[in-house]
Order: structure tokens, then sequence, then C-alpha cells
């Protein structure tokens, strides 16, 4: 070593801060890096196109037709299949893998949701262009709840699709009974007609212990029989659909009254109108008949039966509430189809047990979790809350308005400790109540809230992270939010708070990060990623746009992201480059498709901060470690400000030259090279900067290829002379 140099270092930035005093082993930017399992940083890699182009006419690159205006991407597996969905355009499309293509189903439909007639279910899914969250998409154990930004909720079970639950009443149905007091042979002719195909009547209040007297008959007209009588009574009916997925539709309007006569057991013999005598009382009782029970026409809705409710007799009950009618050889509904319109009703009242259900219709939301086993939803203000697995039934009483001043729910996080639920400016937590039967909630935080609902995700250890007005926060449990961007505040004042709703997040399964696209610098669209690793933060550049993105659940954990890129893409003898919409899969790479050249670079923070002595840095060692054959650009900076003063940047080679290890892409794969764990090697940059108080290096890389970084140390001569900065003795 030189006389008069020390070294300094080892350092190791693995992540950056935006502070000007701060620890030396802290970066002042890490961009387009990634943490490998081994504690270096290495470049990312990818994108790659997660359904490869095609070649057209005269050599031109083609890529398939749906990828219009990207709106939302999600993956869920259920029932033994894998569901992988994306809004594009006006419409929504499963991946068909085994085609290599997006499209609706097996059965050759175009689409799962869109206005084309092709589709499995033609709805109007909106297309909008201003500032709004993504697709919301929730996962439940029988299929996929689809929300658009604007209009209803769908579902989708991986074959058929329909509105989430029901908007509309049935009809009211209209009701027939007897209609003549004391019938005899003669005059009860609906009485007959419905006992030879239902057997004896068992609908009415009776009264088995009368007398009556009688008139006309063999005795004398004084004469008493002993006998029963039916009650004068009153009924009331309505009904309700069901749909293939057990979601109820709101009760109908009630049906008129109907009323039922009084009728006596003594009466004439039914083989002898002749005769009169004491009658069975199983001969009182009537039989109802509803008719114009509505069928649901509705193809978003999937009926497959209804429901018929009805009262006990309300002028001998003292009850007016409706019951189930229940149905004698199925459990699901009172008629098993959609299509009859009437309901011979022989039903006694003592069989009605169970009280009928009436929710209320699906509502309009843009926000929506399981949790509990139920299906949270955001009505504005309000927070609802599903029947147990009937994700689109919610009954009338079951929400709860968790700020005291009704602000707008701007989101939910599922954790260990319950439902976190989110405005712009608050936090609450709702957990079962002690009985149960309902829930309660409790606030969390007062100030602090959530402003995009996509960038809301839960890291491994249970920590949930989101998007605030004044950077991104943490909390676990119900402790209070924590502002963990702090150190990046300088960055995070750049996202674009007009459009910060658009953001959209996801955590690693690999290692574990939390990434967060922002629209950044006045970006209209998702341009910059955050990436958060539980210890601090990093920056990355993937993709031109980023609109959603989801994990895989599956083995492979892959991390797909529907958006734009920029590259080249290949097709045998065919090549293009151009900006191109799609879904995209992250950290991985392919030969037929590379991206357009982005800056990876690592910048220390600034070094001799925490002494006051001038100093020259000299000499910087490089510990890098074999990757790919390329070349890396050293900046140095000084004093506080970032404007390059080593002008003549210097190359250097990222492997040993003394032992060249074989490359990828650049090695023939049955040749005599082995591939081997790739080493770590270092290499000396000699630079001199004049006296300075700290000084900051940056190690960067234009080029497309891959390289990895392990730490740098640096040599500098130290200089007597007084600092700038003002001090005190």
């Amino acid at each position: 070593m030189s006389a008069g140099r020390i070294t300094t270092g080892l350092y190791q930035p693995r992540v950056e801060t935006g502070k000007l005093l701060a620890p030396e082993e802290l970066g002042g930017e890490i961009l387009n890096m990634e943490e490998t399992e081994e504690g270096t940083l290495r470049s990312i890699l990818g994108p790659t196109p997660w359904v490869p182009p095609i070649a057209g006419q005269e050599g031109i690159i083609i890529y398939p037709n749906q990828y219009e205006t990207m709106h939302g991407l999600f993956h869920h597996s259920f029932s033994n299949r894998d569901v992988l969905l994306m809004h594009s355009g006006d419409s929504i499309y499963q991946f068909k893998g085994w085609q290599r293509q997006w499209g609706g189903d097996e059965a050759g439909a175009t689409e799962v949701l869109g206005t084309s007639g092709t589709a499995i279910l033609q709805a109007p899914i909106p297309d909008i262009s201003q500032a709004s969250a993504p697709t919301q998409f929730e996962g439940v154990p029988n299929g996929i709840i689809i929300v658009p930004a604007q209009g209803r909720a769908y579902f989708f079970d991986g074959e058929a699709a329909g509105e989430l639950g029901y908007g509309q009443f049935p009809a009211p149905p209209v009701g027939e009974g007897p209609n003549a007091y004391n019938q005899t042979t003669a005059t009860m002719f609906s009485d007959v007609d419905s006992r030879v195909c239902f057997g004896n009547g068992r609908v009415g209040t009776v009264a088995p212990y009368t007398s009556h007297n009688v008139v006309g008959g063999l005795t004398d007209e004084n004469d008493e029989m002993a006998g029963g009588m039916r009650l004068k009574g009153s009924y009331r009916a309505a009904t309700q659909w069901i749909d293939r997925w057990g979601n109820l539709s709101p009760l109908s309007g009630r049906s008129g009254e109907v009323v039922i006569p009084q009728k006596n057991s003594v009466g004439r013999a039914w083989d002898d109108t002749d005769v009169v005598e004491a009658q069975a009382l199983d001969w009182v009782g009537c039989h109802l008949l509803w008719q114009g029970i509505e069928p649901d026409s509705s193809a978003s809705r999937h009926t497959i039966g209804r429901i018929l409710h009805r009262t006990k007799d309300t002028k001998n009950s003292g009850s007016d509430k409706l019951y189930v009618v229940p149905s004698n050889a199925l459990f699901y509904a009172t008629m098993p189809d959609n299509s009859c319109k009437l309901f011979p009703d022989n039903t006694p009242d003592e069989w009605l047990l169970l009280e009928s259900t009436a929710p209320i219709p699906v509502p309009e939301f843009r926000y929506c979790k399981v949790a509990f086993g139920r299906l949270f939803i955001a009505d504005k203000g309000t927070v609802r809350w599903s029947m147990p697995g009937r994700w689109g039934t919610f009954l009338e009483f079951d929400y709860i308005v968790p700020d005291p001043q009704g602000a707008e729910i701007t989101g939910f996080a599922n954790t260990p400790a319950g439902l976190l639920v989110f405005t712009l400016s608050s936090v609450f937590l709702i957990t079962p109540s002690t009985d149960g039967q309902s829930y309660i909630h409790q606030g969390v935080s007062t100030s602090v809230g959530c402003v995009a609902p996509n960038s809301i995700a839960m890291m491994e250890n249970g920590t949930t992270v989101w998007l605030g007005r004044s950077g991104f926060y943490a909390t676990q449990g119900a402790s209070e939010p924590k502002l963990i961007s702090e150190d990046i505040r300088t960055k995070t004042k750049n996202i674009n708070k007009a459009r910060a709703i658009q953001a959209a997040a996801a955590v690693d399964a690999t290692n574990g990060e939390y990434r967060c696209w922002v629209p950044y610098e006045g970006s209209r669209t998702n341009s910059h990623c955050f990436i958060f690793d539980g210890k601090g933060w990093r920056e990355a550049d993937y993709m031109d746009e980023v609109v959603d993105l989801c994990v895989l659940k599956d083995h492979r954990h892959y991390m797909l992201a529907c958006g734009s890129s920029t590259g080249t893409s290949t097709y045998g003898s065919s090549s293009g480059t151009g900006k191109e919409a799609g879904v995209w899969l992250l950290d991985h790479e392919v030969f037929s498709y590379d991206p357009t050249a982005r800056t990876s670079k690592v910048r220390t923070g600034w070094v001799g901060s925490a002494d006051r002595q001038k100093k020259s840095p000299k000499r910087i060692t490089l510990w890098l470690r074999e990757t790919q054959s390329t070349t890396l650009d050293i900046t140095v900076y000084r004093d506080w400000r970032l404007k390059a003063v080593h002008t003549d940047s210097v190359s250097v080679k990222n492997c040993s030259s003394e032992d060249t290890p074989p490359f990828w892409g650049s090695t023939t794969a049955n040749g005599a090279a082995q591939w081997k764990k790739r080493r770590p090697f270092w290499s000396k940059v000699d630079v001199h900067i004049p006296s300075c108080e700290v000084f900051s290096i940056e190690i960067s890389s234009g080029a497309s290829s891959a390289w990895e970084f392990i730490g740098l140390q640096v040599e500098e001569t130290l200089h007597s002379s007084s600092s700038r900065i003002p001090q005190e003795d």
C-alpha cells in the first residue's frame, strides 16, 4: 500500500436511504438490483412474455389481439383447477394454458365476460381511462369474484359466469283457497279436485272439540252431534330465487291475503247426500294453490330453483312471519326448477319451522375481501358481510359503519388478528363478537389510511404493508401503523398523488419481498417499483408500465404482471422491436425476448460523513461475482452533490481474466465447459478525486447482461486541512 493511504470499508449497501447523514452501510440509491439468497446484489432479469408472440406476414411479430388497455390480473386455485383471469379492454379472459392463448372456456367461448356474442356471459365490462384502482378479484373456495371499477360484481366458477347474487326482487305469487262455508259434495269443487290428487287437506287451524246443531237430518232439529271445525283463517306467501352457487334473492312482495272460510266437520256424507253425519276431521283441512310464481329469465343469474315462503294462519297463530315451505324430496329449494309457475300447497303450519331469510339486493361495491368464511364488501362507508358460504347473499342488518364520520372504505386486509378496514385517513380492525353471531370493530389509527387498495399486501412474517398519503406504512395485527419509508421520503414524495389509487403490489414468494408499482414523477401509469425486504428499500424499473400483478398459487410461485414493456421479440428468423402490452413473467428471461437495456446501479451513501477530516479517494477495490461477460462503469461524486466529478469512468470486467468461466448464452451446451458455482473476485480501479469532505461511489451498467455486486473498499489519503462544515469546539 502507498504511504499515507488508509483502506476503508468493506461497504456492502443492500438497501438505500435518502438521508444525507446516514450510516455508511446504507446505499444512496440501489436501482434494478435484487438481493440473492447469499446476500449479494444482482441485476434483475426479465421480463418475458407469458404468451410468446407469433410471426405474421412479411416477418412481422404479432402478439395476441386480446392485449388492449389492461385493467387487472388474478390467479386462483380451487376445485382441482387453476384459473388465471385477465381484464383487458372491455372483456375478462381466462388463460387456456393447454392452447397457449386467452379465451373463455373449453367449449370455445372467446371471453368469460364481455359484449361479444361468443362470451360465456354477455356483460358490460367497463373500459375506463381515468384514475382508478385495478379490477378487484377475490378467490373463494368455489370460484372467483370479479369486481370491475364500475357496475355490478360477477362470479366465475371455471365453467359458468354470472352476476354475484341478485339485484332484483321476484314478483309476488297469487294465492287461491276454498271460498264457501260448510261445503258439501255439491259445493266444494276445489276440495274434491285437490283431494283426489293430493290426499286430505292439511292446511288450516282445526278446533276438534265442538258440537253442531243438525238441521234437516234424520234426528230432531234440536239434536246436536259432536265434531270439530276448521276455523276461519288467513295466509300470505312470498317467493325467492336461488342460484347455482347458493345465493338467495331478496324476498318478493307478499301475496294478497288468502282467506280460509270456516268449515264444520258435520255435513252430508260424501257418498250419500241424504245422510247427515259427523265426518272425520281429516276432511275439514284444505289445500292452497299458489300461482304466478315468477321464473328468473335472466341469463346472468343462473337461477336453478325457487323457494316458497308462507305464513302460518295469521288469524289464529298471532304471527305474520314468513317460513320456508319445505320440499319433500330436495333440501335446497321448494321448487327445484326455474320453469313451473304454480305450487299446490298442502303443508300444515306445524311443518313450517325455518324462518325466512330476507336478503337485500346486492349493492354495487368496489372492494371486497373474504374473512371468517364470509365475503366482506365496502358499500361506500358501510362494511357488509355475506351469509357463510353464500358470497352474494347479504342480510339487511349485517353491517357496520367503522368510521363515525362515514368515510368511504378504500381497502381491506385479511390478517391473523382480524380484518383490517382502511379509509383514506383511518384504519379499523373487525373481529367476531363474543357470541359469535356478529362482528365488532375497533380503531387502529385515526390519522393513517390507505390510498390504493391494491397496494395492500402481507409479508411472510405477518406484516401488512400498504401505501398511504405520506408513504408506505406497516402494521402487525392491531398495532399502530408505522411509517416504514421515512428513509426514502425524498423518493416517495414524487409519487403522483392524483393517480396513487392505481398503485399495485404483491409479495414475491421466492424471497419474501414486497414490491409496489406506483405512478412516479408525473407519470400517468405505474412506472416505478419500490421494493421492501423487511430491512430497507430498493427501486426497480422492470417494465414501462405495470397495471396489476399476481403470484401464481401453485408450486411455481411465478410473479406475473399485466402492462407494457419495450424490447425485441424473435420468432424464428423474424424479429421486431417495440412497446407491447400484455401479461409478463417477471424475474425470468428467454432468448426469444430481449427487453430494452436498463441502467442497474449501486451507489453508496456519503462516505466520511461521520468524521471531519478531508480526504482524497485514490483506489477502489470492487468485490464482484462471476455472472456474464459485461462491463461496469464507475462514477464518483463529492461533497454532497450528485454531479459526477470523476468524468473518466473506468470500465471493469466483471470476471477474472485468468480463469474466465463459461457464460450463459455464449457457451456450447454440449461442449467441454462445465457449469460451476460462481466465484467471487476482486478488481481494483484507480481514481483521483481532489480533496473532499465526503464522497459517494456509483457502480452501474447500462447493458442487458447481468452482474452481481458483493461490496467495495476504498483506499484514501487523509488531509490535515480543516473541513468547510461549520464546527463547534
